[in-house]
């Protein structure tokens, strides 16, 4: 029991080297798409999709099917677009890109947008 305690004290007191990743995480809303279908569409909530951006590296968690990723700039300007498939989660930006966007993941069947700012 002693053992124990003293083993615990030691986590408690010793520091322990965190570091402060610049992690951002995206939050995407999703819009369905049905070409040629004018009105709401009853269709159940798709799957969301967890993204996150460290300096520059963009990561996706378990996509299932292929997006094209667009950003846009604040004055709604095309400044960047790449291929997303399954299976591959890390994408790197290009050194370039700096300051605010809006992110465009599009497929067949539906588009996700959130917003991403890019500061290394």
């Amino acid at each position: 029991m002693n053992k124990l305690i003293i083993v615990i004290a030691l986590f408690l007191f010793i520091p322990i080297n965190v570091s402060a990743d610049n992690i951002q995480e995206i939050y995407l809303t999703v819009e369905i798409v049905k070409p040629g279908h004018n009105g709401p569409i009853y269709r159940s909530p798709t799957r969301p999709i967890v993204a996150t951006l460290n300096n520059a590296i963009l990561t996706f968690k378990d996509l299932k099917e292929e997006y094209i990723l667009t950003l846009w700039d604040e004055n709604g300007t095309l400044v960047y677009t790449m291929y997303i498939v399954p299976n591959v989660s890390d994408y790197v930006l290009p050194a370039n890109l700096k300051g605010d966007y809006m992110l465009k993941l599009s497929s067949e069947s539906s588009s996700y947008m959130g917003n991403i700012s890019i500061n290394s």
